[in-house]
């Protein structure tokens, strides 16, 4: 494998371990088999503590005690981890077979409880490019528009995870990054908390230019298609999204997700970008 795909797979597992989610390719790697049967070996010895006692039994119990250490450590039981600290140290003291029973028995209590707390979130094939940090790394949106690309990471994450109406709000705040630069574009301000007050702004500004005598330029043109479709985004999308009753399900925020997507696009190919 070229040493670029082999920095690239790594640099997508690390992604992946930083947000806590593994693929089920790696999920199936793991084997709880060794786990079961680890287990397993660790009740004979609350029953027969004793087994202990014997050379061929402690080397059986610190093999065992090894292995579930390895196995807790991958999986972050960091409870179960100290108790098997707490075993070894035991052991090392010839404790009594009562505080060693006791002290198995806890640990099993504990590996359970924190295998228990671990919930596991499966992305269906078709959403994990919205969830992954790489999405729209190196578009025209990242580099026109950074405030904006953010916003687009969160409402993929929110996508990918079934969340339709947090991720139409997302894009509401991704759009507005747009229509700031259009005004600012035009020398108009964006200080108020109203797309109606600058869209009338916008709309004056392109009137006053229209009342040359010359015909509109095609950057004119692209200013005014733009500020036209952000007066039918702000109908159709962002007022309602600002209030309670707007609920968006998987199709529409899937729609609204690559409908601002391209629009955005268009606007940072025709040399808009985002302003201070």
């Amino acid at each position: 494998m070229p040493l670029a795909n082999r920095l690239e797979k790594q640099h997508r597992a690390d992604v992946f371990s930083w947000h806590g989610v593994v693929s089920l390719f790696e999920m199936l790697k793991y084997t709880a088999e060794d786990f079961y049967k680890l287990s397993e070996q660790f009740t004979h010895f609350v029953h027969l503590p004793q087994l202990v006692n014997t050379e061929k039994g402690r080397v059986r119990f610190q093999e065992c005690v090894d292995k579930l250490y390895e196995h807790c450590k991958s999986l972050k039981l960091h409870m179960s981890l100290n108790q098997l600290r707490r075993i070894c140290e035991l052991t090392n003291e010839r404790a009594s077979l009562e505080r060693l029973r006791a002290a198995i028995s806890e640990l099993q209590t504990r590996i359970q409880e924190e295998l228990q707390s671990k919930v596991c979130f499966c992305l269906s094939s078709d959403r994990v490019d919205y969830w992954h940090p790489f999405w729209l790394v190196g578009s025209p949106i990242e580099s026109s528009f950074p405030s904006a690309w953010k916003e687009f990471q969160r409402a993929g994450k929110c996508y990918a995870y079934g969340e339709g109406t947090a991720c139409a709000f997302h894009l509401q705040r991704a759009l507005e990054i747009g229509l700031k630069s259009l005004a600012v574009k035009l020398g108009q301000r964006f200080d108020r908390n109203s797309w109606e007050s600058h869209l009338r702004d916008i709309e004056r500004e392109l009137k006053t230019r229209y009342s040359a005598a010359s015909p509109r330029t095609a950057e004119e043109k692209f200013y005014s298609e733009a500020a036209t479709q952000f007066g039918h985004m702000k109908v159709a999308w962002r007022n309602p999204t600002m209030h309670i009753e707007a609920q968006y399900d998987d199709g529409e925020a899937k729609y609204l997700l690559d409908t601002i997507q391209k629009f955005m696009t268009h606007l940072a190919k025709n040399s808009l970008s985002e302003q201070p």
